[in-house]
């Protein structure tokens, strides 16, 4: 359902030459109730890549957790 209704948001905001960050809470509400204004830290660049904070996500720690994994392995093998 989450993925139907952030389609139904972007088309809407994307026809209305709108970025999501400018959008009203109203508005986001009448996509979905459940929508409330804690959504707007996470809808600029580095709320989006920071929300992503799990195995193999874009959050600035496990970037340099896969990336120090990876070193480890390229060290183990020379």
């Amino acid at each position: 359902d989450a993925h139907e209704i952030v389609g139904k948001i972007v088309n809407y905001a994307s026809q209305h030459k709108l970025r999501l960050a400018d959008m009203s809470i109203k508005k986001f509400t009448e996509f979905c109730p459940a929508i409330m204004s804690d959504v707007y830290p996470i809808l600029t660049v580095a709320g989006s890549v920071n929300s992503r904070d799990h195995i193999g996500g874009t959050a600035p720690v496990q970037v340099k957790i896969a990336a120090n994994q990876a070193l480890q392995k390229i060290n183990a093998r020379q």
